[in-house]
């Protein structure tokens, strides 16, 4: 399984980490609980794609995730804070 770790900025004082997953048929974005608990967040629909490059904006509001072979990056709204 290889993982990528990124820390994102959520709130004034709060961080949020994410790790996207790629496993045979599974490639997950997890959010990492404060005990290191993985909270799956979402998944990719393809086995082609592999989800990348996780990143926040400023605010925590909004996680962008890409779609490596798509060549897509998606914006994720509402994940739990």
């Amino acid at each position: 399984m290889d993982v990528a770790f990124m820390l994102g900025f959520s709130g004034q004082s709060t961080f949020q980490r994410y790790i996207c997953e790629d496993a045979e048929c599974r490639c997950l974005l997890h959010q990492l609980d404060p005990d290191d608990t993985r909270t799956p967040v979402a998944r990719s629909v393809t086995s082609e794609d592999e989800l990348c490059g996780v990143c926040t904006s400023p605010d925590g509001s909004v996680v962008f995730v890409n779609l490596q072979r798509s060549g897509v990056t998606i914006a994720i709204l509402g994940l739990p804070a």
